[in-house]
């Protein structure tokens, strides 16, 4: 996986932008893809991407003085045979950067998936639109 420059994000955004909308639509529906990308130019995300049609995006995110890296939106036409090796270089990168974990935002699916690889569900997010 490679993280793109703002100027190469920038020259691949409108190939990208479906992909990570269509990641969003399984998520929680509080980020927008518009959003993603201005986090991304601003250096506070990361747009990884590997091979057509696999693309993930990362942001820092802090708590309580705590570093961490948000696994916010993955696309992969078969994440089963690569996405444990993504998560390897996803935790690498994470400490890397002096982030003190890696957390994954989705669907209740990626609890069971995930487990496996030392994934825990700590609490939940309930949401209501006022």
């Amino acid at each position: 996986m490679k993280i793109l420059s703002g100027p190469e994000l920038a020259e691949q955004w409108f190939e990208i932008k479906p992909l990570v909308e269509q990641a969003l639509k399984h998520g929680s529906n509080v980020v927008t893809s518009h959003g993603l990308l201005l986090q991304c130019l601003g250096s506070v995300a990361q747009c990884w991407v590997r091979d057509k049609g696999e693309v993930c995006i990362t942001r820092y995110e802090e708590i309580e003085g705590n570093k961490q890296l948000a696994i916010v939106a993955c696309t992969s036409p078969d994440w089963f045979s690569h996405g444990p090796e993504l998560l390897k270089t996803l935790e690498e990168f994470a400490r890397a950067t002096n982030c003190k974990r890696t957390v994954v935002y989705g669907r209740k699916g990626w609890v069971k998936t995930l487990k496996k690889y030392g994934y825990c569900e700590p609490f939940v997010t309930l949401i209501k639109e006022v």
